[in-house]
């Protein structure tokens, strides 16, 4: 059986990749969702003690007590557009390697496609639908959306 090589020349191309390979190695990251520190993005939601950050639990998983029922909108984002983010990883991984991009725009643009993703996965009107008495209440049959708190706190961050 032959075995490959990969040869990395000390070119431009070459110190590129090499330092494109160290970055890899610190396994970069881009998140997406409700921030777990306190910044300006997990504030308390309106007229409450509650952080966007619960709120956007509570309705991803329900409460336990049936009051709320489960509206999964950050797994079911992703699981429904998996594919769809993996394609543009690839293409932007491409742009990585052939330098017309760093890693940290790469990731950032990741980042952005699936923060608009999840937030139009939220603007979807997740089933089951809302009760008579909290359509009344709202004045509007939109499931997760009320103030907009918790949709406009949804952000992303590149970790390097």
């Amino acid at each position: 059986m032959a075995k490959s090589r990969l040869i990395i020349r000390e070119t431009a191309d070459g110190k590129r990749f090499r330092r494109l390979v160290r970055q890899l190695r610190k396994e970069p990251l881009v998140k997406e969702g409700y921030p777990v520190d306190n910044s300006e993005t997990n504030t308390q939601h309106e007229d409450s003690q509650v952080t966007n950050l619960l709120i956007a639990a509570v309705h991803e998983f329900g409460r336990m007590d049936g009051t709320i029922p489960q509206r999964s909108h950050i797994r079911s984002y992703f699981d429904q557009n998996v594919k769809k983010i993996e394609r543009f990883a690839k293409r932007k991984a491409g742009q990585v390697l052939d330098g017309t991009l760093s890693l940290n725009q790469a990731l950032g643009q990741i980042g952005l496609l699936m923060l608009a993703l999840h937030k139009k996965k939220i603007l979807s009107s997740i089933p089951p639908p809302l009760k008579p008495a909290t359509i009344a209440a709202k004045g509007s049959d939109k499931s997760l959306i009320d103030t907009g708190q918790m949709l406009n706190s949804a952000t992303t961050k590149v970790i390097i």
